[in-house]
């Protein structure tokens, strides 16, 4: 379960990193299309400079890791709440573990009182049989 809770918790930061990286490319390709509407098109990649630096950077980004078609917001959305909610899951089903082995620790602790003190009735069951009892 534990190993679980890891594995999950890294699939949630690669899903994180994807939906932030689809973001950014989606805000820079709406600058680099405003371009086509500026009326100085030199002055406008001049200012935009950043954009355009960022915008190769997460495409190529995406393309290495094997992004060619950029997934809806939805898509991402829902495929992190799945994520979340297996993680939730299971970090309760961790719970319950940890609390059942609580609950088992103390029945074998009861359980090795009980022997312990077992040793002891033996005596004083073979001076007195009806103590047994």
């Amino acid at each position: 379960t534990e190993s679980k809770i890891q594995s999950l918790n890294k699939q949630l930061d690669a899903q994180r990193l994807l939906q932030k990286r689809c973001d950014v490319y989606r805000h820079c390709r709406t600058v680099l299309l405003a371009e086509k509407d500026a009326p100085d098109k030199k002055a406008y990649q001049k200012q935009h400079q950043a954009e355009y630096q960022l915008h190769d950077t997460t495409l190529q980004e995406l393309s290495d890791l094997g992004i060619k078609k950029l997934p809806s917001q939805e898509k991402l959305q829902k495929q992190l709440q799945q994520l979340e909610t297996e993680l939730a899951a299971t970090q309760k089903e961790l719970s319950q573990l940890q609390a059942n082995l609580r609950t088992l620790h103390v029945v074998q602790s009861n359980f090795s009182s009980m022997l312990q003190d077992a040793d002891i009735l033996p005596e004083l069951s073979s001076e007195n049989p009806e103590q047994s009892i």
